[in-house]
């Protein structure tokens, strides 16, 4: 009796009837709307943040994230370097040490440092097809990403009557998913880029095999998006959408990992960095940006068609990483800042990509 009573106690607060008789008004202290504005911020957080704020203090929100920033920090420090520039500008300083003779000390006009390190990477974001297609794509995803934070605890606080704690457990589908993502994207890759590296070369493999992951993946944010719309409501159990939002996170690392590498690999050490540069500008000023709205979109549209409204732009671009695959060997042959050379086969993708000398900047 005790267990069935506590059973439709908790159906009790899910009804929204129950829940408007609850919440009075913007006078009632219940109301999250009424709440103190830390932990109406903080309660958006994951997981952690969501006990943070509904067991301790609101600055130990900010000592747990200072915790994490000093555990990567420490972690960075001892890594070696990678950037192929800066490699090899330490082995001639090593060289000329050797050799005793006196370094030559070139100055580079600031204004050109200037042009290089901040106007490039807009610059390819506006001129280079590649980059430009696969970034809208890649910032979407991110933005819907981070919509999450807000929307999840508007929805599974409204509609299921959720503790700040409980709504940041229903984050873990996202961690959960991002996880399947990534080991799905390594597997793609174990199975099918050796092969390749044997017919083409090592190093020489065409970019556009990398898109793999992308294609395989770019159906699923769609589908999440519409199943996790039409069954966040208080008629269907609350499982059902947190499972559906793990084949977008599945989807989102998916294509946000076979786009990075396409990119890369596309443009090469050179330029690579400011295509990826101009790309997360892009990415977090949209992750940046979504939650702003998130809430009032969700409840002015409705949940089901909030979503429906996120799915079909997510279905828009779904195309983009098949195109890029089909005709992104034409694409890169029309780059300023990338050199093709067609290898002896039959293979419409078949080719050398390599780093061109910045024709401007």
């Amino acid at each position: 009796m005790a267990d069935a009573s506590r059973t439709d106690a908790s159906h009790s607060k899910v009804s929204p009837e129950s829940r408007s008789d609850d919440w009075r008004g913007p006078d009632d202290p219940d109301c999250p709307y009424n709440w103190p504005r830390w932990k109406r911020i903080y309660m958006t957080r994951p997981v952690i943040g969501g006990f943070v704020s509904e067991n301790a203090d609101f600055r130990w929100l900010e000592w747990v994230i200072l915790f994490m920033i000093a555990f990567n920090y420490i972690y960075s420090l001892p890594q070696p370097e990678t950037y192929k520039k800066i490699i090899l500008q330490k082995r001639m300083r090593k060289a000329e040490h050797s050799n005793a003779l006196p370094p030559i000390e070139v100055a580079i006009p600031s204004s050109a440092l200037a042009q290089r390190i901040v106007l490039k990477p807009f610059k390819m974001l506006f001129v280079e097809s590649i980059v430009l297609f696969m970034t809208i794509y890649m910032a979407f995803n991110f933005a819907v990403f981070y919509s999450f934070f807000a929307a999840f605890p508007y929805i599974f606080g409204s509609q299921y009557g959720f503790t700040p704690s409980q709504q940041g457990l229903t984050f873990i589908s996202i961690a959960l998913g991002c996880v399947i993502g990534f080991l799905t994207v390594v597997f793609i890759d174990r199975r099918t880029y050796p092969p390749l590296e044997a017919k083409y070369g090592v190093g020489i493999v065409p970019p556009e095999y990398r898109l793999y992951g992308a294609m395989a993946g770019c159906a699923l944010s769609p589908l999440s998006l519409f199943w996790f719309g039409w069954t966040a409501r208080t008629g269907v159990h609350w499982l059902s959408p947190v499972i559906a939002a793990v084949p977008f996170a599945v989807g989102n690392i998916m294509v946000y990992s076979s786009g990075a590498l396409y990119i890369m690999n596309s443009y090469g050490s050179l330029h690579g960095a400011s295509a990826l540069s101009a790309n997360s500008v892009l990415r977090y000023t949209g992750g940046g940006a979504f939650p702003l709205f998130t809430v009032q979109m969700f409840s002015t549209l409705g949940i089901g068609w909030a979503s429906s409204l996120l799915g079909f732009v997510s279905v828009a671009l779904v195309p983009v990483p098949w195109v890029l695959f089909k005709y992104g060997h034409r694409i890169r042959a029309h780059s300023q800042y990338i050199y093709t050379k067609k290898l002896a086969t039959t293979d419409p993708t078949s080719e050398v990509t390599g780093e061109s000398t910045e024709r401007g900047v």
